[in-house]
Parts: C-alpha cells; sequence; structure tokens
C-alpha cells in the first residue's frame, strides 16, 4: 500500500530535474522534462534515463511503490508527472485490495 503524497513526489521530481538538468537550463516545476534533461547518452547512460531510475528509486525509498512510470513522462512536467503516479499507485493499490478480498471470499466458502 502507498503511503507517500504528492508533494513529496512532486518535491522527489523537482529536486532531482535541478540536479540533472542541462548546464545553462533554468527549470521550474512547469518545466517539460525533454527541454531540460538530455538524452544523449555518456558512458551507456543518459540524463534523462539517470534522472527517471533516480527518481523512481527516491520515490520508492519513501514510501511509494515501484510501478512503471507513464510512457510519455518524458513530455510531462513535475506536477502532471506526480499526478499520474500518485494515480497509477492508487490504481495498483485498488486492484491488491479486490485481489486480496477475492482471495478471503473463496477462503470463507
Amino acid at each position: 500500500m502507498m503511503t507517500i503524497k504528492i508533494e513529496v513526489v512532486e518535491f522527489i521530481l523537482f529536486d532531482n530535474l535541478r540536479y540533472f538538468r542541462s548546464a545553462g537550463v533554468e527549470v521550474d516545476h512547469d518545466t517539460q522534462f525533454t527541454d531540460a534533461l538530455s538524452d544523449i547518452a555518456v558512458a551507456g547512460a543518459s540524463p534523462l534515463l539517470m534522472f527517471k531510475n533516480v527518481s523512481r528509486y527516491d520515490i520508492f525509498i519513501n514510501g511509494g511503490t515501484k510501478k512503471d512510470w507513464p510512457k510519455d513522462w518524458s513530455s510531462q512536467n513535475c506536477k502532471t508527472l506526480a499526478q499520474a503516479i500518485i494515480d497509477g499507485e492508487n490504481k495498483t493499490d485498488s486492484a491488491l485490495k479486490k485481489k486480496t478480498s477475492k482471495k478471503k471470499d473463496k477462503v470463507k466458502k
């Protein structure tokens, strides 16, 4: 079950965006990730990919789950991606509760 709040997810995304952004690029909570993060790989990793991996890890260790991100995540900004992650997490939680409830019903019968 997810315990992370949307404000924490948005903070993590913004903090990591500031760290991985291309040199000289100004960022705020409305900056699209593709506008600030390079997809040019050096030694097999690009800032865009490193941002995603580090952010997913940070979200997980702060109470989120390892849910996949939306396919169009890089065209979003911190606010919209945070909401999509939370919405995806809530769907996962609901599906898990339904599955667990069905198992309990089978055991009772």
